[in-house]
C-alpha cells in the first residue's frame, strides 16, 4: 500500500547534492510538500543554493538543531572525519529543553559509519541506546537519474513505524535492497559505490574501438551507453546468469566470440576482479575512526 510521504516532516543535514537529488524530483512529481521540508547546511554558501535555487522552495536555516527539532526524520549526511562536531550543533543547543533527536526516526547517509556507532555517538548525548530508531542507505551516482542501486540496514532496535515510508522514498530512485550491515561498508560499497566508475571505462574504450572503425563519437558513445543499459536490463528481468546471456550472444565462429577472446587475452574478467577487490581493500583502510 503506497504511503502519503506529503505528511510527513523531512529534515535534511548537511546532505548536499545527495539531498537535493533526493528532495526535489519527488516534489516535482507532487511525491512530497515543499512547506514539510527543512534543510540545513552550515556553510552559508551552501545555504545561499539551497535559497536560490529555481524549485519550489523549502525551508532552511543554518542552524542544524533548528531543523531537528521540527521534524518527524533527521537524514544526516554528516562526513565521518567531523561527525562529533556536527552532532554538537545539531544536539547540544536543544538539551535545556528535549533533546532534538529523541523520537525521531534517524537516516543516515553516513560513509563508512555503522548503525551501531552512530546509535552509541547519539546515545552520549543522553537517548538511551534502545530507543534510538535508525536506518543507513547507501545511494550510488546513479541515483540521481532514478537508476541508483541503494542498499541499506536497519539497527537492531528499529522499528517498522515510519521505516517503510523511507524505503519508498528511496525507491524512486532506484533498486533499494536491504543487506546486512556487515555488508555494508566492504562487500557493497566497492561494486555498488566504484562500480559505475568501471563501468564508465569500460563504455569510454568500447566507444574508442566504435570510433576506430569510423562510427562518429556522439554516436558511439548513445550506442554504447544503450549496450550497457539492456545488457542490464536483461540481466534484470529474465534472472538469467550474465554468462548465459553471454554464451547465448555468441554464434559459433561469429565476431562476438571473436572478441571475448581477446578480452580473455586481455584479462579483462581478472582485471574487473581485481578492481573490485583493490576499491574493497581502499575502503577498509579509509574505515573511519569516530
Amino acid at each position: 500500500m503506497s504511503i502519503d510521504l506529503k505528511s510527513w516532516k523531512l529534515g535534511f543535514l548537511n546532505c548536499g547534492e545527495l539531498g537535493r537529488s533526493l528532495i526535489y524530483p519527488l516534489i516535482n512529481r507532487g511525491i512530497l510538500n515543499p512547506r514539510n521540508i527543512w534543510v540545513a547546511e552550515t556553510k552559508e554558501d551552501i545555504h545561499d543554493y539551497w535559497e536560490n535555487e529555481e524549485h519550489p522552495r523549502v525551508n532552511t536555516s543554518l542552524s542544524s538543531c533548528e531543523v531537528a527539532q521540527k521534524v518527524d526524520i533527521i537524514f544526516l549526511g554528516f562526513p565521518a572525519y567531523s561527525l562529533t562536531d556536527d552532532l554538537n550543533d545539531a544536539i547540544l543547543p536543544s538539551l535545556p529543553y528535549e533533546n532534538s533527536f529523541k523520537r525521531k526516526l534517524i537516516v543516515s547517509l553516513i560513509p563508512g559509519v555503522t548503525c551501531d556507532e552512530l546509535a552509541k555517538k547519539i546515545a552520549g548525548y543522553g537517548i538511551p541506546r534502545p530507543t534510538l530508531q535508525i536506518i543507513r542507505f547507501m545511494p550510488n551516482m546513479p541515483f540521481v537519474v532514478g537508476e541508483g542501486l541503494i542498499p541499506f540496514s536497519r539497527d537492531e532496535y528499529l522499528i517498522e513505524t515510519a521505516t517503510s515510508s523511507v524505503i519508498e522514498l528511496f525507491s524512486y530512485h532506484g533498486m533499494v535492497q536491504e543487506i546486512d550491515e556487515s555488508l555494508m561498508d566492504i562487500a557493497a560499497s566497492a561494486p555498488a559505490l566504484h562500480g559505475p566508475a568501471f563501468v564508465y571505462l569500460m563504455m569510454e574504450a568500447m566507444a574508442d574501438g566504435a570510433v576506430k572503425n569510423n562510427l562518429p563519437r556522439d554516436l558511439a558513445i548513445k550506442f554504447v551507453a544503450q549496450v550497457f543499459a539492456g545488457a542490464a536490463k536483461m540481466v534484470l528481468t529474465t534472472g538469467k546468469h550474465p554468462g548465459l546471456l553471454k554464451d547465448e550472444a555468441c554464434s559459433p565462429e561469429g565476431p562476438a566470440i571473436d572478441g571475448i577472446h581477446e578480452l580473455e587475452n586481455g584479462c579483462v574478467r581478472a582485471s574487473l576482479i581485481d578492481a573490485i577487490d583493490a576499491a574493497a581493500r581502499k575502503l577498509k583502510q579509509q574505515k573511519p575512526r569516530i
